[in-house]
């Protein structure tokens, strides 16, 4: 097919690349690599397709910067290692103090006709001005030796200089215009930056510019003397109190950086049937019909009905199955937010990690007080038991009010007798019943009651209980100081009320613009949709008082 497209033009001379850089100069080896940069810019400014060609220049360009940047650093470590042999050597080195001559002699002083003669014991013998110019003299006879304090009350402290810190910044490998391992200043560091950031890649590899060196400005060594000065100098005074410690440990003392775990437990949740399937937005949920219901479709006949029925009356009835009504359920929203200090998470990660685990603790406990609160809100008041039904004794007054509330829901729609009803109580009526049992006078194989013993005594009832803390909570402010003086418990048939399932959004950690503004970060973020429907009977609510005393029902009055 004829096209009037041009060919490409065939791609410019590259300048030759040796495969070995042993033999390329530093100057020739930079040269170089800024030709085949060049090159490259013109290509992409041109907008060149060759991906042939600029693939080869990168990896020539990539080539060249490892080169430079090993030299760079071989040459670095050379110097520290020559330095570290000159000092092992050598031992470190102090700067002389510079000699001082006087530009004439000091003339001698008068002599004090009340002083001693000091030629008595320190023949000195005086210099002549014109041959000090040449060379000192000064002859101190070997027998007047000074006294140790003296020379050592007489010897200089030594000096040490104020020094700043030598703050440098060296260029690395592959800088426009800068060699590599040359000095740069803070805006040729901004320069050599913006330079590099322009023609980077989003292939997340490291790129070098440059290297920043602090080092050591003040070190102590053997000598006491030198120490001291050392330490005045950088304290600024000799008497500063900054390092000085009268008494005490002499030591800071030491972060314990282990948060103590208190996390929420996340698994004794409120539970109820679902699905099985994840929900788009909501469900639409039929009415139920029970035994009630379906009465117009029964019919007795009789053989008088029969009879009757040649005349064309009575006939059997016959009911129509009716349409349901439909209640539409639609899904909410629980969700949690935390954002985090970058300095603070690097830090402290054992702070990040702790924090987040309460809150996803805490996320879970609300949750199931939420679908609590739906059901109950569904159910309605609760119910006082008639008062010949309350014995004084807490663990038979909740047995024998479960028993009744169940055989009554089973009897409302003619169930089995083994169909499941829940019964829901507060995480702490466990702990009341075993109590009250223990508290027995002369029944000691009650003292030790489990759990489960506690539970077995429900299920044998034909209930599946379920204790939770997220229900009339113990805790209130304050610390407890006897049992809550009223119980309320919730029971309805098992699968009249369902929880629908809308899936979560989890994102984790999520960096933005803002939050980069300010170095913080999103910690943690997550959104799960759900929501309670009932399907089948209402449930109900029970009262009983509670008074943990062992005291069980007796006899009646003689």
């Amino acid at each position: 097919m004829p096209t009037d497209r041009k060919p490409d033009a065939a791609p410019p001379a590259r300048p030759e690349v040796p495969t070995d850089f042993a033999e390329v100069e530093d100057e020739a080896l930079n040269a170089l690599s800024e030709q085949l940069t060049a090159e490259f810019d013109k290509l992409v400014d041109e907008g060149s397709r060759d991906v042939a060609t600029l693939t080869a220049l990168a990896d020539d360009i990539d080539r060249i910067k490892a080169e430079t940047t090993a030299r760079a650093e071989a040459e670095q470590q050379a110097d520290l290692d020559v330095a570290a042999l000159t000092e092992r050597v050598r031992g470190k080195s102090e700067e002389a103090p510079a000699a001082t001559t006087d530009p004439e002699p000091t003339p001698a002083p008068a002599p004090d006709p009340d002083a001693p003669n000091p030629a008595a014991t320190e023949p000195v013998v005086v210099p002549d001005p014109e041959k000090e110019k040449e060379k000192e003299k000064v002859l101190v006879s070997a027998s007047a030796r000074p006294a140790l304090g003296d020379v050592a009350r007489r010897v200089p402290r030594p000096r040490v200089e104020s020094r700043r810190s030598p703050v440098t910044i060296t260029a690395a490998a592959d800088l426009p215009g800068v060699s590599p391992g040359t000095a740069i200043d803070m805006t040729q560091l901004a320069n050599s930056m913006h330079d590099r950031a322009r023609v980077l890649n989003d292939d997340g590899r490291r790129a070098p510019v440059a290297r920043i060196d602090i080092p050591h400005t003040h070190e102590l060594g053997t000598s006491p003397e030198a120490n001291v000065a050392i330490i005045d100098d950088l304290v600024g005074h000799p008497e500063a109190a900054a390092l000085v410690a009268s008494g005490g440990w002499c030591a800071p003392s030491e972060p314990i950086f282990d948060m103590f775990d208190i996390t929420p437990d996340a698994s004794n949740v409120f539970d109820l049937p679902g699905l099985g399937t994840k929900v788009r937005a909501g469900v639409m949920i039929p009415s139920f019909y029970g035994i009630g219901d379906v009465g117009g479709a029964l019919w007795t006949w009789t053989e008088a009905n029969d009879i009757a029925a040649a005349a064309g009356t009575p006939t059997k009835p016959c009911l129509k199955i009716p349409c349901p009504t439909w209640t539409e359920c639609r899904l909410e929203a629980e969700g949690l937010c935390v954002t985090h200090g970058n300095l603070s998470d690097r830090a402290w990660p054992e702070l990040t990690s702790a924090f987040l685990s309460i809150v996803m603790g805490a996320h879970q406990r609300r949750l199931s007080a939420a679908k609590i609160a739906k059901v109950l809100a569904d159910i309605g008041a609760a119910t006082t038991p008639d008062a010949t039904m309350l014995l004084g004794d807490v663990t038979a007054d909740v047995l024998n009010l479960v028993a009744l509330g169940a055989e009554d829901m089973r009897s409302q729609y003619r169930l089995a007798k083994g169909r499941s009803v829940d019964v829901l109580f507060p995480e702490w009526a466990r702990s009341v019943l075993r109590e009250n049992m223990a508290h027995r006078a002369g029944v000691s194989d009650m003292v030790n009651v489990s759990d489960s013993q506690v539970t077995s005594w429900l299920t044998a009832r034909g209930i599946r209980p379920q204790f939770t803390p997220d229900w009339q909570p113990l805790f209130n402010t304050t610390p407890a100081t006897r049992w809550p003086a009223n119980l309320t418990f919730a029971m309805w048939l098992t699968g009249s009320y369902i929880s629908i399932d809308g899936g979560s959004i989890d994102l984790g950690v999520v960096r933005d613009s803002t939050l980069n503004a300010t170095n913080d970060f999103t910690a943690a973020w997550s959104e799960q949709f759900y929501q309670v429907c009932r399907r089948g009977p209402k449930g109900r609510q029970y009262t009983v008082p509670v008074l943990v005393d062992g005291v069980t029902a007796c006899c009646a009055a003689a």
